[in-house]
């Protein structure tokens, strides 16, 4: 496959203030898009994250101004900013025409489906109850066969897979020896029985970035980790992804404390992303595990349905399709169609439902997922792998495909040549909780800035901000509306000391008409109030925006709040 277009050479630059512990130091072009500035003699070297914005310095010469987000990011951090001045014209205008070059060929370069300019990946799920045993040649050609179908990422979520002192690293080995050739391992993690092992293709792991893992224990007096989850997650491009391993409260009749188990890994669970939980800091949330939920038949109904694979008649009698029905658990999930015998519980060794056990056969083990508004998400596949038998449970895998997103290039050269750029202007905007409100604080939160206080103060049941103090939405790195469409904005609430989230995609917002939303602020999964508001695309230029911009802040500067 071809390389990205970087420069061939490390060029050499000299900082306007120190990195590396230098202002004279080199330079190349990462293939994500990102810099790196090493010392070749000391063997230093520092990335960037993402570049948003590199425009010509007007005043020096050879001298460009670049504004970065370091290497792991958050949402709502602020950019950094560093100037550069490189030894000659040349070595100026090979380092201009690279960058351009990398940012406008990233996505064909790297052989990614394409719909519509959507950037689509596809992801393979297996989820496995192992019941403390080894895998054998079986579970390994469920790797291959998945393997083979070229996904772009594999995710592995297995419970009850200690089977001795060395089997946390024998899995994670004979899951990695096995998909080595065209993937890399980029998480493995484990928690008590439950493991969860991430695994991209090579070509896209320059494009991972961000990657933190961690646990929650939902077992004995919420202590435990017998049950609970491992979750990892990562920026693809630039679309956060959370992948989620699973084990929660087991028996037919703990639907209750199974709803609870869910609701303490997304809220309780330490991302490092804060004001964000699990289902509001990520585009997409992949949930796979043995979730014990049942279905509420006799056992010799559901061996006879599934024998004549009547399996429609037993889905409205699984509790967890009962349960997200209504609306007590795993809220916007969806899963494939359920096409496949129940994968609990069986005779070790075989294909049979173990009667002795008294356990009413249930598809226990699933694949979910969780999309932001406006992006896509298809299911490919969704299937159980009854040849592998050293399990009271049978492996359940999904392939999905899903839309990321992929930040356009450095918006300010294009923007200097075309003469506008787009923004987003917000009106009426109004938190109504139905409740008094004591105290109320809102920020907002929209990629590439810095957080926007838009007012405080005291309220009754409902609060407004008056227009011109709530800031534009001026994106750096968007030269049409087109980008706009696939971003998001965040709205975090604190109210009455909770903090609440409403998340608006912006797929839907029209040019210079105002567009009215209406949704829902969430604290802890539970809603908490109901954001209102306008928004318009507008496409301006740069002084026109700059003004506007500086106008609302100084209202909001000097705004003093008032309640309806």
């Amino acid at each position: 496959m071809s390389n990205l277009p970087v420069n061939e050479a490390p060029l050499h630059v000299i900082s306007s203030k120190k990195i590396l512990g230098t202002t004279d130091l080199f330079i190349l072009i990462n293939p994500n898009r990102s810099l790196q500035f090493f010392i070749p003699a000391q063997q230093a070297k520092e990335s960037t994250g993402q570049i948003i914005e590199i425009t010509l310095d007007e005043k020096d010469n050879y001298a460009v101004n670049i504004v970065y987000f370091s290497k792991v990011r958050k949402i709502g951090e602020i950019p950094k900013q560093v100037k550069l001045k490189f030894d000659s014209s040349k070595n100026l205008d090979h380092f201009m025409a690279n960058y351009s070059s990398a940012a406008s060929n990233i996505n064909s370069m790297m052989e990614l489906k394409r719909r519509n300019d959507k950037i689509l990946i596809t992801v393979f799920v297996a989820t496995f109850n192992m019941g403390n045993k080894a895998p054998k040649e079986e579970f390994k050609q469920m790797l291959k066969d998945a393997a083979a179908k070229k996904p772009d990422i594999i995710f592995y979520a297995a419970q009850e897979a200690d089977y001795g002192s060395s089997s946390v690293e024998d899995l994670f080995n004979t899951i990695t020896t096995t998909l080595e050739n065209s993937y890399s391992c980029i998480v493995k993690s484990n928690f008590w029985e439950m493991r969860l092992v991430l695994l991209i293709k090579k070509r896209l792991e320059a494009f991972v970035s961000n990657v933190v893992a961690s646990t929650e224990a939902t077992g004995i007096l919420g202590l435990m980790g017998n049950k609970g989850g491992v979750v990892a997650c990562l920026n693809i491009f630039d679309s956060p992804i959370a992948f989620v391993s699973s084990h929660l409260n087991a028996h037919q009749g703990n639907v209750q404390r199974r709803n609870e188990d869910f609701k303490s890994i997304c809220t309780m669970i330490d991302l490092d992303n804060p004001p964000f939980d699990l289902l509001s800091g990520y585009h997409h949330v992949i949930w796979a595990g043995d979730l014990n939920y049942r279905i509420d038949k006799t056992f010799q109904e559901v061996v006879d349905a599934t024998q004549s694979q009547n399996f429609d008649s037993m889905f409205p009698e699984d509790q967890l399709n009962k349960q997200m029905k209504l609306g007590k658990t795993f809220n916007s999930f969806i899963e494939g169609k359920i096409n496949f015998a129940p994968t609990y519980k069986f005779k070790k060794g075989t294909t049979k439902y173990d009667a002795e056990s008294k356990r009413i056969p249930a598809w226990c083990d699933r694949v979910l997922i969780r999309s932001f508004e406006g992006l896509e998400r298809t299911c490919l596949s969704y299937s159980h792998h009854d040849s592998v038998t050293t399990s009271d449970h049978h492996p359940v895998s999904a392939m999905w495909e899903i839309e990321v997103c992929n930040t356009p290039p450095a918006a300010a050269p294009f923007a200097s040549i075309i003469g506008v750029r787009p923004y987003a202007e917000i009106s009426n905007l109004t938190l109504d909780i139905g409740a008094p409100i004591e105290s109320v604080k809102c920020q907002i939160i929209w990629p590439f800035s810095d957080f926007l206080n838009c007012a405080s103060g005291k309220g009754r049941k409902y609060v407004q901000w008056p227009d011109d103090t709530v800031p534009l939405l001026v994106p750096t790195n968007a030269i049409s509306t087109n980008h706009l469409k696939t971003q998001f904005v965040h709205f975090v609430f604190i109210v009455n000391e909770k903090t609440a989230i409403a998340i608006l995609p912006l797929h839907t917002v029209p040019v210079d008409v105002f567009k009215q939303f209406k949704i829902n602020a969430e604290y802890k999964l539970e809603h908490i109030g109901t954001v209102s508001l306008n928004i318009r695309f507008v496409v301006a230029s740069e002084s026109h925006i700059k003004e506007q911009a500086l106008r609302h802040q100084k209202a909001n500067e000097a705004h003093t709040f008032h309640t309806l």
